[in-house]
């Protein structure tokens, strides 16, 4: 799911592409796409935009607490898992970055 959406990030200016998939202790999952825009800042991080979906997808009032989190990128000067890694701390101190640097595949 982290590698779907990856693909389906949006990089144009740095070709960072990343994606995030979260799964919560009741076995649901969303994923998160880096989000670029052209002065970089405010671009939406993939656990930002995972945590935002999740938040949209729940009915009111109903709280999900983490399990799990995975971060796959393309290696560019943009990387998500300092900030990733910084950002789950905050949320769920309890949950452990799963980190995946994906390669760049040509034609075949």
């Amino acid at each position: 799911m982290a590698l779907d959406a990856a693909q389906q990030s949006y990089a144009p200016y740095t070709s960072g592409f990343a994606g995030c998939a979260i799964e919560t202790t009741d076995g649901s999952r969303y994923p998160g796409r880096y989000a670029e825009n052209a002065a970089y800042n405010p671009s939406m991080s993939p656990l930002e935009s995972a945590i935002t979906f999740m938040n949209m997808s729940r009915p009111r009032g109903t709280e999900h607490d983490l399990a799990r989190a995975v971060v796959v990128e393309l290696s560019s000067r943009t990387g998500q898992r300092n900030v990733a890694t910084m950002v789950l701390a905050s949320f769920a101190s309890d949950v452990t970055l799963e980190y995946y640097e994906a390669a760049l595949q040509g034609p075949s």
